[in-house]
C-alpha cells in the first residue's frame, strides 16, 4: 500500500461520536489513511480494499499513543462496529466495516468529474483541431488564390481547368473551392 493518495473526509464527521474523543479519533484516522485503496496482497494473503496489517506495536509507535492508549481505541472502534479486527501471534488485520462508504463515493464523484473534464477537454480539442481545419483551409486558399491569380495566367477558364488539377485543391471543402473558382473569375 502506498502513502500516495487521499481520503474523504466529510466535515459531517465532527458530528461522529468518537471526534471528541482525541486518541480514538487520531487511531480511526491513522487506519482510514493507511488502508488499502484497492486489493492488494501481503505474504501470500488477500488484503482487501479497506483493510491494513499492523500491530499494536506498530499503531502505538505510528501515533506515539501508548499500547494500552491504542487498545482502548481499538476497543471502542470494534464496539461501535467502526472496525473489525482479527489478530494472529505476529500481526493485526483491521477491517474499516464502512470503508466503502466513506471512500467510494468521493470516488465515484470523482469519476464522474472526471469524465466530465475528459469530455469537456475532448470538445475542446475538438474545437481547436475545427479551427486548425479551417486556418488550413484558409492557407491553402489564399495560396492556390495568389498562386493561379498571378499574372503568368490569363484570365480564362483554364484557370478553373487548372486549379481543379492541382492537388492542394482537393483539400479544400466544398464551400472554399466554390469561393476560390469565383474569385478566380473576377
Amino acid at each position: 500500500m502506498s502513502d500516495n493518495g487521499w481520503i474523504s473526509l466529510y466535515r459531517k464527521f465532527t458530528d461522529w461520536e468518537w471526534y471528541t474523543d482525541a486518541n480514538t479519533m487520531r487511531v480511526f484516522l491513522h487506519l482510514l489513511l493507511k488502508a488499502n485503496h484497492k486489493e492488494g496482497h501481503w505474504q501470500g494473503k488477500v488484503i482487501n480494499k479497506g483493510e491494513l496489517i499492523t500491530s499494536l506495536d506498530h499503531l502505538s509507535k505510528d501515533l506515539k499513543l501508548t499500547p494500552q492508549q491504542v487498545r482502548t481505541a481499538l476497543e471502542k472502534l470494534k464496539k461501535t462496529n467502526e472496525i473489525t479486527t482479527k489478530a494472529t501471534n505476529k500481526y493485526t488485520l483491521v477491517s474499516i466495516v464502512k470503508y466503502s462508504v466513506y471512500q467510494d463515493k468521493e470516488e465515484k464523484n470523482n469519476k464522474q468529474n472526471n469524465n466530465q473534464i475528459t469530455n469537456e477537454q475532448q470538445t475542446n480539442n475538438n474545437q481547436i483541431t475545427t479551427n486548425n481545419k479551417n486556418n488550413n483551409n484558409n492557407n491553402i486558399y489564399y495560396y492556390l488564390l495568389n498562386k493561379y491569380k498571378s499574372n503568368d495566367f490569363p484570365p480564362s477558364t483554364s484557370i478553373i481547368q487548372d486549379v481543379r488539377k492541382d492537388p492542394d485543391y482537393l483539400l479544400l471543402d466544398n464551400d472554399d473551392r466554390i469561393s476560390l473558382e469565383l474569385e478566380l473569375m473576377l
